[in-house]
């Protein structure tokens, strides 16, 4: 199904997600505001936004433009470059967690009919079981020996342009993000949350927070939850704000 926001009489964004955020995040554009917190790893807007638009060229140039593009993975950061990419590419984001049993994990693949899936060293062994005899590319967010590197994607392409979406009709029926949250954790169908959908969600639920710059909070949400592309991918670059993603998902590591 396409979750988008029915309340029509509030003004709400017109387009695709991309344009809506790095237009809006201009003024923040050399702000941190995502920190890994294990390995101090820190993004900016402009490093998300330069580096999502090598990877989306990099995805059509492979012949994944409008494809559903999937990270394995519960706290890599690096997924907001494939999120982004995936829809200036024309496609849809899948968010895969790595809790999820290898059986359940291949249908879920073959279901969104996924050509490319992100990960990280320590789940390869994990995904390798459950795509065995797919065809299903593999991409490792760092170097790891044997396995191609999600660096290698990177497309410098000056004419390389993102696909936009212009009236809010498209918006609303163009999927953007799927999800498994744990409500429906047994379910093979995902959430579908749409451009219009996502955008209007954030716009309806923004915080004094989200206009006060060099705020810092914490995320401990795994990103196969629905919530966490927003926690991440949204409330930073849209608030200036600073969000440092933990391992570890118990209250007591946040509060460390």
């Amino acid at each position: 199904m396409i979750v988008a926001s029915p309340l029509h009489s509030s003004p709400m964004p017109v387009g695709d997600i991309p344009s809506f955020m790095f237009h809006a995040a201009e003024r923040y554009k050399d702000e941190v505001v995502l920190v890994d917190a294990a390995t101090e790893q820190k993004f900016t807007i402009n490093d998300i936004c330069s580096t999502s638009t090598q990877l989306a060229a990099g995805l059509v140039h492979n012949g994944y433009g409008g494809k559903v593009i999937s990270v394995f993975d519960n706290t890599e950061l690096r997924c907001v470059y494939v999120y982004y990419a995936a829809l200036m590419a024309g496609g849809a984001y899948q968010s895969l967690s790595t809790d999820t049993a290898p059986d359940k994990l291949r249908a879920r693949i073959l279901y969104s009919q996924t050509p490319v899936v992100f990960t990280t060293a320590a789940y390869l062994p994990q995904l390798h079981g459950a795509i065995e005899g797919l065809d299903v590319a593999v991409y490792v967010f760092g170097q790891t020996h044997g396995s191609s590197s999600f660096a290698k994607l990177l497309k410098d392409d000056a004419s390389f342009l993102p696909v936009r979406i212009t009236s809010r009709d498209a918006a609303m029926a163009k999927p953007a993000y799927l999800a498994y949250t744990s409500n429906v954790q047994e379910s093979l169908q995902p959430l579908v949350f749409s451009h219009f959908g996502l955008l209007s969600s954030y716009c309806m639920g923004r915080t004094p927070c989200a206009d006060s710059p060099g705020k810092t909070a914490v995320s401990a949400v795994p990103f196969a939850n629905s919530h966490a592309i927003v926690n991440i991918a949204h409330f930073p670059i849209l608030s200036g704000s600073r969000v440092v993603q933990m391992s570890q998902y118990d209250a007591e590591s946040c509060l460390e």
